[in-house]
């Protein structure tokens, strides 16, 4: 669950950097649930559109004025645009990629959706989700403090090197006196 949560975090994060201002449509769905992916046409350019398609690593549905079903009968691309599955697997997971023509052949619209089907192993009892986020967020926590920790250390020791130079530039009778220098002997003189 947590890897799926990453995975999504990272399209998410490569998204955003494109420059393309469209966003990805993410649905996350139970293995043998039903799912509509939507074309988002309006009115209007559902009266332009010719030629609809719908691509994914292993599926390609093409439509031309008519309605197409998939080999397998469980998906179906409707007349509006839409993508519907009647029972979705784990190998539909991944990115949809829905682009609109019209009757010159003009790409006028283009949509990505990922769509992320969870086998049932792996739902968690619905609270799932909470837990992997705890879990990320305990471990960005621990990550942060041990950088502050280390940032610290570092600083205390540079400080100590510092105030020992400047005690044995000063007074080399004084170190030879006191071999040992106490930590609370530094901080005094920081």
């Amino acid at each position: 669950m947590a890897a799926m949560m990453c995975f999504l975090l990272l399209l998410l994060l490569l998204n955003s950097s494109k420059s393309d201002s469209s966003a990805v449509d993410v649905f996350t769905v139970q293995s043998g649930e039903a799912v509509q992916l939507l074309s988002g046409l309006n009115e209007a350019e559902q009266k332009q559109l010719h030629d609809i398609r719908w691509t994914h690593s292993n599926l390609l549905l093409v439509m031309k004025n008519n309605m197409t079903k998939c080999n397998d009968d469980r998906c179906e691309l409707l007349a509006d645009g839409t993508l519907s599955f009647s029972r979705t697997e784990t190998q539909d997971s991944g990115k949809y990629l829905m682009q609109a023509f019209d009757k010159d052949g003009k790409r006028f619209k283009a949509k990505e959706i990922f769509l992320q089907v969870n086998s049932e192993s792996t739902s968690g009892g619905g609270g799932g989700g909470v837990g992997s986020i705890h879990i990320v967020a305990t471990s960005i926590a621990t990550c942060c403090v041990f950088l502050l920790l280390l940032t610290v250390t570092h600083y205390i020791i540079k400080r100590r090197r510092a105030v020992l130079r400047r005690t044995t530039e000063g007074s080399d009778l004084f170190l030879g006196l006191n071999r040992h220098v106490s930590f609370r002997h530094l901080l005094y003189h920081i």
